[in-house]
């Protein structure tokens, strides 16, 4: 069994590695999930980049500054702590409070002001309150472990409901081992699937195409995944904030080309397919990104 993680981060960037390393896969020990956690962490941050109109706290704020301080000198305390109702995450929260994390992240990493506006401790030095957030986020992602995951290396869809169904399973919770989050791929292949059902008329085959054909036969005998090296055009390279609703966008057009009836349009490498030989180009580049994914 998994055992929690004895964490600390000596600057921002050791968290971001560590935030990008566990969004690839992890053993979730306590209650909130990495999105949830990088919800909580984020608010105070964002709340607090800033700088005060004054350097001297309040009374109040003073009070808060002892925790802050406590904190500091001995790591975040064991016994679990009341987070106030802005702070809660929700149940259902996804990839994009992940980046949002980061990006703020990014933001803490280049402050310069001597002091910020530190949410509910007031004006604090901003190096004391990059420590706070530093210990705060290690207390947390500490109940998350990371996994080593391997590319699944059998993956295979006799149709489009076969590769709609193990989408689905995938949504519900996974293992990443590439670089790219399941709606990011579902925002590309998206984009793939949707230009097999582009109306004509097409221009004919290029050389280059007309050459390639050769690999695409070995590519449909072997039914496996597509040859390394081949590099999405920028504007099928997703972008980092892609929302959960990519994945109903690509089932959506899975279940649409299903029923497709007119030609499938020229593969912008390979050229005119035969409709048999499209269709399984197009389900062969699916389990080609899907296989980096495991269900977890």
């Amino acid at each position: 069994m998994s055992q929690r993680r004895a964490l600390k981060f000596s600057n921002v960037n050791e968290l971001i590695e560590d935030v990008q390393r566990l969004r690839r896969g992890y053993t979730q020990l306590g209650k909130w999930t990495l999105p949830q956690i990088c919800f909580h962490v984020r608010f105070p941050l964002d709340a607090s980049l800033k700088e005060p109109e004054s350097t001297e706290p309040t009374e109040e704020q003073k009070k808060y500054q002892g925790f802050l301080e406590l904190v500091i000198a001995s790591g975040w305390p064991e016994k679990e702590l009341d987070a106030p109702p802005p702070m809660r995450p929700g149940e259902h929260l996804g990839e994009e409070e992940i980046d949002a994390f980061l990006d703020s992240l990014g933001k803490l990493n280049v402050y310069l002001p001597a002091y910020v506006d530190a949410f509910i401790f007031g004006p604090v030095e901003e190096e004391k309150f990059r420590k706070f957030i530093l210990a705060h986020a290690a207390h947390h992602l500490s109940f998350l472990v990371p996994m080593k995951v391997e590319r699944r290396p059998d993956v295979r869809y006799a149709d489009e409901d076969a590769a709609i169904a193990d989408i689905e399973r995938l949504r519900k919770g996974y293992a990443q081992a590439g670089d790219w989050s399941l709606p990011r791929m579902a925002w590309h292949l998206n984009l793939a699937v949707k230009a097999r059902m582009k109306p004509g008329p097409h221009d004919p085959d290029t050389a280059e195409q007309i050459a390639r054909r050769q690999i695409a036969q070995q590519v449909l005998a072997a039914n496996k995944y597509l040859p390394s090296g081949i590099v999405a055009p920028d504007p099928m390279s997703p972008p980092a904030d892609v929302p959960a609703s990519a994945i109903d966008d690509l089932i959506a057009s899975l279940k649409q080309i299903k029923a497709y009836k007119g030609e499938i349009a020229p593969h912008r490498i390979f050229g005119r397919l035969n409709d048999a030989d499209a269709r399984k180009l197009n389900l062969i580049h699916c389990a080609h990104h899907l296989s980096y994914l495991t269900a977890s």
